[in-house]
């Protein structure tokens, strides 16, 4: 949670406001909210102990299938399942065979915007995309590597020292920073976790230091001046209100309060990781982290403006307003650097371990393109453990590999912007707003929970966790209407113009760009569920055994999608494939993909006919290379055999090229050539 926001938000903040008030006022609306979420989630990471966080959440409160054991069709064509590498079960279907439909007290009507949902899938969908393209380490790696460059060149900030001219060596440094504790933790999870703790210690101690700095500023003079020009003392410039250049800037101060509060809700991306007997040491320190870091928080930044002038602020670079309060020295500009560069690597160590794993989850789910990468575990020979938490000492390899492409990309991306500050925070606002969005469609779910919740437990044969108490209930079912509206303001105020940059240049994204990003999201996610999974089949079912068997279970339920399996719509059956999700009645948590990834449910994908001859399915490659094999290939299908990819048929075209270019030489031409070779000897 500490990072470089304590650092740079309230100088930022008071930048865009114009006044102390309204910046103290925002971090403490910043502080409620951060109670508030963290009050919810409490709610939410009771009902759902498990890895993936508001993946998992997001799933079950979109869910709206009910099924009971009475659920049994007559009539279910039986299949032989057959278990593939990479966990994928396949199974031979000829081409137009479709799943039998229940019929008699199963075959209930489901309204269109229910099969929209998919039981949780859509909103799967959306949130992983979200999640791999936005939530990473940009601003953190970046506010690292200006940190660098402002410790190597503290002496010369005075003589005109200007980092846009380094702004590709802050890069260089931000990506090497990320690329060292993916390593790290690649090599050694049980390492980042040690770290992070150690590091959870220091900047407490931090924060300590920088409150005992404010407070000794306090002794010194103060001078300002007001819009008037007269001067005012301590107590007159809290009531002064400068002029700024857009009315709604507070919009974007809240977005700047609010990324300076995020990293509340890390534990619950990796809940699964904490056993069972101890489930309440997540409750405990969540409230501990959260109100102690939120009273520092605001304590500090009281402090702290207390002895800051606007002068030194209003249209300042460097905005980090530490060193101020300490002379503002080049001692005190590289101390403080190098204190901040140390919070932003806390920071660092711990995103990169939580979500390195709800990317991981994302890849177990096999939604999404080339997931048998992004669900990898490291290759590493490790020391054996226990099976049940050996997963703890494994890394994981696809979720570090793709944290690291989304933060390089991202880099890359914000290095089109002029505006240094602009730059490096425009990754962590996208990834805010785009969390308030999140936090608000969990906000409306949070009416649902508890419904839920009865449901998996009556399922699940009355496994529950402890109560949390009606109090506790009660106080969160009234702060989460205000919860929605705050997150909902958050999304409208940001869109209205004029929009201000950080440091007051012209350079800025514009306000408008951050709600086109999210509904773009929505569209794309909504799209790509229509096309790949609109016609997947849901079958509900119990199994007894964590091998999956189906032999001694109750015959499935199954739910049609919203598109039929052979509509043109229906882009798996142009690349040969059935799709059927398999969704338990509740989370058997001695399953490795439940207690480790959250999911009740998994995808079974079928390739039609690869494996017979009898059936002529588009997939087989008697006539060579066909749309439906590179389809197959091109979104991750690893059933083709080596010699028999797209790849390979490209090589194999190539050296048939190369070889028929070669025009063999006439006999008599080779005869003469012998018979001049004998005469020359």
């Amino acid at each position: 949670m500490i990072g470089t926001g304590i650092y740079t938000s309230p100088a930022i903040v008071y930048q865009l406001t114009g006044s102390k008030s309204i910046t103290l006022g925002l971090f403490v609306v910043g502080f409620l909210y951060c109670l508030m979420s963290t009050a919810i989630y409490l709610q939410y990471a009771h009902a759902l102990p498990y890895n993936g966080g508001e993946l998992i959440y997001l799933d079950e409160i979109t869910s709206s299938e009910k099924p009971t054991y009475a659920d049994t069709p007559t009539n279910v064509t039986p299949t032989n399942a057959n278990t593939q590498p990479e966990n994928i079960e396949l199974q031979h279907l000829p081409p137009g065979d479709t799943r039998a439909r229940s019929s008699g007290p199963s075959a209930r009507f489901t309204p269109w915007y229910k099969k929209l949902l998919g039981d949780g899938l859509l909103a799967y969908i959306i949130y992983s995309l979200a999640f791999i393209m936005f939530f990473n380490s940009a601003t953190n790696s970046q506010q690292f590597g200006r940190m660098i460059l402002l410790c190597l060149h503290a002496n010369k900030e005075d003589n005109g020292y200007d980092i846009k001219k380094d702004q590709h060596l802050m890069r260089y440094i931000a990506v090497s920073i990320v690329s060292i504790i993916c390593l790290a933790q690649f090599f050694s999870p049980a390492f980042g976790r040690r770290l992070n703790k150690f590091l959870a210690v220091v900047k407490i101690g931090f924060l300590l230091g920088l409150l005992a700095v404010g407070l000794a500023a306090l002794g010194r003079d103060f001078d300002s001046q007001s819009s008037a020009g007269s001067s005012l003392d301590r107590t007159g410039d809290w009531a002064e209100r400068r002029e700024v250049r857009s009315k709604v800037s507070f919009a974007k101060a809240l977005l700047v309060v609010l990324f300076s509060f995020e990293g509340w809700e890390n534990a619950t991306f990796v809940a699964g990781e904490i056993p069972r007997n101890q489930q309440q040491n997540l409750r405990r320190g969540f409230l501990a982290a959260a109100v102690t870091v939120g009273s520092l928080y605001l304590i500090v930044i009281a402090v702290s403006l207390n002895s800051l002038s606007w002068e030194k602020v209003d249209g300042a670079d460097n905005i980090n307003y530490a060193p101020m309060l300490s002379g503002d020295t080049a001692t005190a500009k590289r101390a403080w650097a190098i204190v901040i560069s140390i919070s932003a690597f806390g920071s660092l160590n711990a995103i990169i371990y939580t979500f390195s794993r709800v990317k991981q989850v994302i890849g177990q789910a096999e939604v999404l393109p080339w997931s048998q990468f992004l669900k990898k575990d490291d290759c590493l020979d490790r020391k054996p453990r226990s099976q049940r938490n050996a997963f703890r000492f494994k890394s994981p390899q696809g979720g570090l590999i793709a944290h690291w492409l989304g933060t390089v990309a991202l880099i890359a991306v914000s290095a089109s912007i002029s505006s240094t500050l602009e730059s490096i925070g425009l990754a962590g606002y996208i990834q805010t707003y785009t969390h308030c969005f999140i936090l608000m469609v969990l906000g409306f779910g949070y009416f649902k929970l508890k419904h839920q919740h009865e449901f998996l437990n009556s399922a699940g044969n009355g496994q529950q966790p402890a109560p949390t108490g009606r109090f506790v209930e009660a106080l969160v079912l009234v702060c989460t209407p205000i919860y929605i509206l705050l997150n909902l303001a958050i999304l409208v105020i940001n869109v209205v113009p004029p929009y201000k940059s950080t440091g007051n240049e012209k350079s800025v994204f514009p306000g408008y760009g951050y709600p086109l990003i999210v509904v773009s999201l929505v569209i794309v996610g909504t799209l790509y569920h229509l096309l790949f999974f609109g016609a997947v089949c849901r079958s509900y079912e119990s199994i007894s055994s964590d091998d999956e068997s189906e032999g001694d279970c109750p015959c499935p339920r199954v739910v049609e999608g919203i598109v039929s399996p052979a509509s043109p719509l229906n882009l798996m059956k142009h690349a040969g494939v059935v799709c059927e999700m398999k969704k338990d009645y509740y989370y058997n948590k001695e399953r490795e993909r439940v207690f480790r990834f959250g999911r009740r449910w998994r995808m079974k994908y079928s390739l039609q006919g690869y494996d017979s001859a009898s059936y002529n399915a588009p997939t087989q490659d008697n006539e060579g290379l066909t749309i439906a094999m590179f389809l197959y290939w091109t979104f991750g299908g690893t059933r083709l055999k080596k010699d028999r990819t797209p790849w390979a048929k490209l090589k194999n075209w190539a050296n048939f090229k190369r070889l028929a270019g070669i025009t063999p030489k006439p006999a008599q031409h080779r005869e003469n050539q012998g018979q001049g070779s004998v005469v020359a000897r």
